[in-house]
């Protein structure tokens, strides 16, 4: 049984440009993304994704977050990755929302079994849609990278219950630590 159905999960995969949004409540969910637009000025894209969070955070009423944690090997983009990672953090604070971090590659491991696959060009994301929907029975087309990175990342999760593998362990401690929290409040 998956144990995360018990509660309301918001899965948030960060991004200036386009952040991919899965929500899971009790069996039920959607996959939704966050897009400023790309002609706005920087501080008016980061402002967009700090309402749109907290209005997402709001809409679901979710009792849990799970956010991509900052990538390790991210060259170029790191002060935009910790600017919209910062700001999505902020708004969960604000809200106070319990939310644990995933690493990419120990997503990318549990849920692909690999570092993850390329998303480059259309070729690439369309197996990349192909495979998803294979294991995991799902109808994502190859526009829906994002949205498909968030869903993987919540089945992360879920996997961290019935496996002991040490990337997932550490997943499974931050889950129970955020749950007893909620169970508790």
């Amino acid at each position: 049984m998956n144990e995360l159905n018990k509660y309301k999960v918001l899965v948030i995969d960060p991004s200036l440009v386009r952040s991919g949004v899965y929500f899971q409540s009790r069996g039920d969910g959607f996959i939704d993304t966050i897009e400023p637009d790309k002609t706005a000025p920087h501080m008016d894209r980061l402002n967009y994704i700090y309402k749109s969070v907290r209005e997402l955070i709001c809409k679901t009423h979710c009792d849990l977050v799970i956010i991509e944690a900052y990538a390790f090997q991210a060259v170029g983009k790191v002060v935009t990755l910790g600017e919209v990672g910062g700001i999505v953090r902020l708004a969960l604070h604000r809200k106070n929302v319990p939310f644990i971090e995933i690493v990419p590659a120990t997503w990318k491991s549990a849920t692909l079994g690999g570092r993850g696959l390329p998303k480059k060009t259309v070729k690439d994301r369309k197996y990349l849609a192909e495979r998803v929907n294979y294991l995991y029975n799902t109808d994502f087309n190859h526009n829906q990278v994002d949205e498909m990175d968030s869903f993987l990342m919540y089945q992360t999760a879920v996997k961290s219950f019935s496996r002991s593998t040490d990337g997932l362990i550490k997943i499974n401690d931050q889950l129970l630590a955020a749950i007893r929290g909620i169970n508790r409040g």
